[in-house]
């Protein structure tokens, strides 16, 4: 329905909105440069980071250390969900259209 959870990216600051870029570059950097410039044409089509939002979960808290250690984000048609109790898992999601159902 276009509901994200979480803060939108055009909130942030511009420094944080850069840190974003680097952010996103890093987690893509494990995959094929043909992936990954798929995936960045994909979220570019759809509204780039300026279209998602991030959000932060309290729940599963690893050593109660009040460090996040799961987050979602998420646009119309890109999903990065990382949750890291109680093991790591990563989901990710990257379509051309924002009509691709999503399972979780």
């Amino acid at each position: 329905d276009g509901r994200f959870s979480g803060i939108p990216l055009t909130d942030l600051s511009s420094d944080q909105r850069e840190q974003m870029q680097v952010t996103l570059q890093k987690l893509i950097e494990p995959f094929r440069q043909a992936d990954r410039r798929e995936a960045l044409q994909s979220l570019q089509a759809q509204g780039g980071l300026d279209a998602c939002y991030l959000a932060f979960f309290t729940d599963h808290d690893l050593g109660r250390d009040k460090v996040w250690d799961n987050w979602r984000l998420e646009g119309p048609s890109f999903v990065w969900h990382f949750r890291g109790a109680p093991h790591v898992h990563v989901w990710v999601n990257v379509a051309d259209s924002h009509q691709v159902q999503l399972n979780a």
